[in-house]
Parts: structure tokens; C-alpha cells; sequence
């Protein structure tokens, strides 16, 4: 709800509907949900894990 009150737009992977979805998360070291992955235009990239709001404002370049 977060992501979609700040317009920024993702796609929700839920990990138990989906065991593809599920490695992936294990993949970038998930231990807790939400896990969140973004990588900008300029390829940095960046996982965050559980719901950071200070961390996902830094990656998004959200004032």
C-alpha cells in the first residue's frame, strides 16, 4: 500500500502461490517478507528486506 500511495509502480511476486517467486526471495537472502528488490536505469541495485520506509525513500529517491 505504501509503494502505491507514493505512485511508484512495482509487481507483488507472493511467494507462497508461487515457488518460482519463492527462490527468488531465497535468492537475495530473504529471511522475512516484504523483500523488496529494485533496480534503477542506471543498474544499481538494491534488496531490501522487511518493510524499511527510510531505505525504500533512499532507493527510490523519494524526498
Amino acid at each position: 500500500m505504501w509503494l502505491a500511495s507514493q505512485n511508484v509502480a512495482f509487481e507483488d511476486r507472493d511467494i507462497r502461490k508461487n515457488d518460482a517467486y519463492f527462490q527468488e526471495a531465497i535468492n537475495l537472502g530473504a529471511s522475512m517478507t516484504p523483500v523488496t528488490f529494485i533496480e534503477k536505469e542506471n543498474g544499481e541495485q538494491f534488496v531490501i528486506h522487511g518493510f524499511d520506509k527510510e531505505e525504500l525513500k533512499k532507493a527510490l529517491d523519494l524526498n
